[in-house]
């Protein structure tokens, strides 16, 4: 999911138009949010016991769009 997270955010860091901007990211506001829920529950049973762990985990993969806009914008 890491790496969809990142191609979604490249993908967002090289629209050039507005239009394409603002629907892509109406697109992953809607989805990204069950996404993130989904992923949440899958780290919470696997390895809930190991809290350091999960805020990790949870933490890096809340960064991923983030770091693929900016690559996205460095690209282009």
């Amino acid at each position: 999911m890491s790496f969809h997270s990142i191609l979604e955010g490249i993908a967002l860091g090289v629209q050039d138009e507005k239009f394409g901007i603002i629907t892509l990211f109406i697109s992953l506001l809607l989805h990204k949010g069950i996404e993130a829920f989904s992923v949440g529950l899958q780290i919470s049973r696997t390895i809930a016991q190991q809290v350091k762990i999960v805020i990790a985990t949870i933490t890096i993969y809340s960064l991923m769009t983030p770091i693929g806009s900016f690559a996205g914008l460095i690209l282009q």
